[in-house]
């Protein structure tokens, strides 16, 4: 069995008496393990990491961590008039890296997020996108077994979203341990092992991503725009219409994508002329709905 990072049993937190921010939470991370705190913004997923970063203690219940984490916050503060290079090679000497490994892992963490060739501007000249790229660097250069990240999509561009994925899917293999805290139902979904839905300060399911959506039952929808009216006829069977307009139709039933070259041959039966088809599949999005009854924002991005 793997090495567990992380042990929290019966966490409860809150700031003043009567005001609970996290109840009853419990949850165990062991090496390699990606695990999703995934809720909309004040739903205590950012309380529980700085519980677990040791920056707040709990009401009561227990924490165990086998060593310090490295934190990548979402405002990660920085000695602005130095260079990111510069920040970056500090932090690591604070963590104890000698100067020649602190060297080679800079580099090497600060062409992963496209920061090399900004490496000696101060950073109080990097935009939010290229401040959120130095701070996951400074986090997975310093070598800890644990790392804490809020929010980490936050600012990036989709390039840099993907790069983040293949480095946690890189760095777990290596039995890093990953807890992160994100409102972005699309990321958790692509790289967590296990995700914990908070709502209201509660765990209100939690899972693996897949088979999580998968207990949902819950239909794919067709969305086909067409350049005239949809068909007159009905669907075939066992496909839903949802709804119609006079330029397109939205269809629905499980595992719909598989029958698409059904629906496409309805299509051309009808002499209907189709300007796009876009397949929409049950996410996790739909599991916190389902489970919260609310929904988890748009996620945004920037440079």
């Amino acid at each position: 069995m793997s090495e567990r990072r992380v042990r929290v049993d019966g966490l409860s937190f809150g700031y003043r008496a009567g005001s609970a921010v996290l109840d009853a939470i419990d949850f165990e991370a062991h090496s390699g393990d990606v695990i999703g705190l995934l809720g909309r913004n004040g739903s205590g997923k950012t309380t529980l990491l700085r519980l677990l970063a040791g920056l707040l203690r709990p009401t009561s219940g227990t924490i165990e961590i086998d060593d310090a984490p490295a934190v990548v916050s979402d405002r990660t503060p920085f000695v602005e008039p130095l260079s990111a290079r510069e920040n970056l090679l500090a932090t690591l000497a604070l963590r104890g890296m000698d100067a020649e490994e602190a060297w080679f892992a800079a580099e090497f963490f600060l062409r992963c997020y496209r920061l090399l060739d900004d490496a000696d501007r101060p950073v109080e000249e990097f935009s939010l996108g290229m401040r959120r790229r130095l701070a996951l660097a400074e986090g997975f250069a310093s070598n800890q077994r644990l790392v804490l990240l809020d929010e980490p999509t936050l600012g990036l561009d989709p390039a840099g979203r993907d790069r983040l994925v293949g480095m946690l899917k890189d760095h777990s293999g290596e039995g890093l341990t990953v807890v992160l805290a994100t409102n972005d139902a699309g990321f958790a979904e692509r790289v967590c092992d296990r995700v914990l839905l908070l709502h209201d300060g509660r765990v209100a399911a939690r899972g693996t991503p897949a088979i999580m959506i998968a207990a949902l039952e819950a239909p794919t929808l067709l969305e086909i725009v067409t350049s005239g009216p949809p068909p007159p006829t009905p669907p075939p069977d066992g496909l839903t219409m949802v709804a119609r307009s006079p330029t397109g139709l939205i269809l629905a039933a499980l595992h719909a994508s598989r029958r698409l070259p059904e629906v496409w041959a309805w299509l051309e039966a009808n002499a209907c002329s189709v300007r796009e088809i876009r397949v929409r599949e049950p996410d996790l999005a739909d599991v916190f709905r389902v489970h919260t009854g609310d929904e988890l924002p748009v996620a945004r991005e920037a440079d």
